[in-house]
């Protein structure tokens, strides 16, 4: 339920909606504080790790790019 709604388009990326949406859900489990970065670790791994994943192995495909090219 969380991600269908966080995807409105209301904010940027559904920042501050998901982890509002996440408090309001979870609210009798954990505190807000425990909830918060549970909804900031989130938007970490589902933008942030692979962008830095990314960026790390892209030298390495372009090296084997301009290997195929000159083969």
């Amino acid at each position: 339920i969380i991600l269908i709604l966080s995807n409105i388009p209301i904010t940027l990326f559904g920042l501050g909606l998901r982890e509002v949406l996440i408090i309001l859900f979870f609210i009798n489990y954990a505190n807000y504080e425990k909830l918060l970065l549970l909804g900031i670790l989130y938007n970490f791994l589902e933008y942030i790790a692979p962008l830095i994943i990314g960026l790390v192995l892209l030298p390495k495909l372009i090296l084997n790019f301009i290997r195929l090219k000159y083969e």
